[in-house]
This record gives C-alpha cells, structure tokens and sequence, in this order.
C-alpha cells in the first residue's frame, strides 16, 4: 500500500533507530510503501511496519534479542509464531528463520532466504 504523505517525515526517522542508512533498500521501499503483509507463492508473510501504527519493528527487534538473535538482524515481522523474518544491517540478506536455528544463525552456518530485500519483495 502506498505511504501516506503525512507519515514520510516519520519514516525518514525511524531508519536511524535502527541503524540503517536512509539510503538502504528497506529504507527506501518503506518511505514509499506502508507493509502490511507480503504474498510469496502459496504462503502469505506478515511483516511489521517500520512506523505505521507504531513503530513495531523497532519493538520486535528488541524483542528478539530475548532469544538470542545478534545485533546484526532487523526483525521485519512479529515473530509470534517463533519465525523470524530478519534483515542483516551488514549484508542487507534476509533470513527466515525459526527458534531452533538461532544458534546456527550466530555462528553464520544459516544461508539467506533472499540475498536482499528487493528480492523479498519481489
């Protein structure tokens, strides 16, 4: 869904928050684009918005910290059903990953679902 107007000034602030260039592709596809959920073949991916209600990735990657999960990764969805879907700030892959591979993730034995979010989106 096309980003409102009124919340592009929001949204120019929330990258800082989480450590990522402005000029990133995620940035980028948030400025103009309010994410609610993501169709990818027979599955549907919820993802978080980066302000829009609240600023609810910024309180899921908090929130995943919990479990474990490095300092690298932007969480992009609740991660309610113990699934991640998280962004590398160093490489800018996507990985989708569950509880039981957080260990792997850390130790960089997880290969990336999408190489970048373009690729997520597509």
């Amino acid at each position: 869904m096309r980003r409102q107007l009124d919340s592009r000034e929001e949204v120019l602030a929330a990258p800082g928050e989480l450590e990522l260039s402005v000029e990133s592709q995620i940035s980028q596809v948030f400025l103009n684009y309010s994410m609610k959920a993501l169709r990818r073949g027979p599955g549907t991916y919820e993802l978080e918005d980066i302000c829009s209600p609240t600023r609810s990735i910024k309180k899921s990657t908090d929130w995943v910290t919990d479990f474990g999960i490095g300092s690298d990764f932007v969480c992009l969805n609740s991660g309610a059903g113990e699934g991640f879907i998280l962004y590398s700030r160093s490489t800018g892959a996507i990985f989708d990953v569950g509880v039981a591979q957080i260990a792997q993730l850390n130790a960089g034995t997880v290969q990336p679902r999408w190489p970048d979010f373009h690729a997520l989106m597509e």
